[in-house]
């Protein structure tokens, strides 16, 4: 009997320990473990407008509970970011992605946006030179024999009337590279000619039309400062239409083929 009452009471601390193993193994499974920081694989990146970037990140350590991680843009009109962490850039300037896990754990990610590099299409480069001419004061457009008749001296004969308009169309040539770079040639008496380096910028939503700034000063070239800057178009009928200030409130329009 005596021996019986012993086994029983070891059987029971047996169980009562077996209970209590099992039970402290639950807890360590059960037990929670915190983020403390968030790792990102850069802090900062640049990108060219409708470029993406999927941000590489993940917490530490690498064991916690809860690895889910929130992305916001303080700029989204700048860049936006969704739920994956990839970023879109859409617009140039700078802004920043904060990374978040649990127990309000960030990291910030600081973007800059940068226009896309002016690429040049292949139609446009090349020689060209004029074939038309046509002057503007901002709200009536004068071709050639509306120049002659109506704009330029009445003393002129119609030779030296058309001979006005030919050296305007044939005084300028233009060379556009792949560089972005334009030069513009001024065709001068005796055939001397000088060349003017120049650098191509996209307008603003507009395809195929630029800004051509030239570098009189580099080329010592003076009193014509008013065509510094010029326009630049290309056209349905495959010509190069490049505007500028001409004068007493007028500009010049010089549409031009390739040589």
């Amino acid at each position: 009997m005596k021996n019986a009452q012993l086994n029983l009471r070891q059987l029971v601390i047996c169980l009562l320990a077996l209970v209590s193993l099992l039970s402290c193994t639950k807890n360590d499974e059960t037990k929670k473990v915190s983020v403390e920081s968030i790792k990102i694989s850069e802090s900062e990146i640049s990108l060219n407008i409708n470029d993406t970037h999927q941000i590489i990140a993940e917490v530490i350590p690498n064991n916690a509970t809860e690895k889910t991680l929130m992305y916001r843009s303080e700029k989204e009109d700048i860049a936006s970011v969704d739920a994956n962490g990839i970023i879109t850039a859409i617009s140039e300037g700078t802004t920043a992605i904060k990374i978040q896990a649990e127990g309000n754990i960030t990291s910030i990610l600081q973007v800059t946006v940068n226009k896309a590099p002016l690429v040049i299409p292949a139609k446009l480069l090349g020689d060209w030179k004029g074939v038309k001419l046509e002057l503007t004061n901002g709200s009536d457009i004068y071709n050639e024999q509306e120049i002659k008749e109506s704009i330029l001296d009445k003393n002129m004969s119609n030779q030296e009337k058309d001979a006005w308009i030919n050296e305007r169309i044939n005084n300028y040539t233009y060379k556009i590279t792949t560089d972005n770079i334009i030069i513009w040639t001024i065709h001068l008496p005796n055939g001397i000619t000088r060349d003017v380096e120049g650098i191509l910028t996209e307008k603003e939503n507009d395809e195929y039309e630029y800004l051509a700034t030239f570098d009189l000063e580099k080329a010592k070239i003076t009193g014509i400062d008013s065509m510094k800057e010029q326009d630049v178009l290309y056209n349905d009928k495959e010509q190069v239409v490049i505007k500028a200030e001409f004068g007493n409130g007028f500009d010049i329009i010089i549409y031009y083929q390739k040589k």
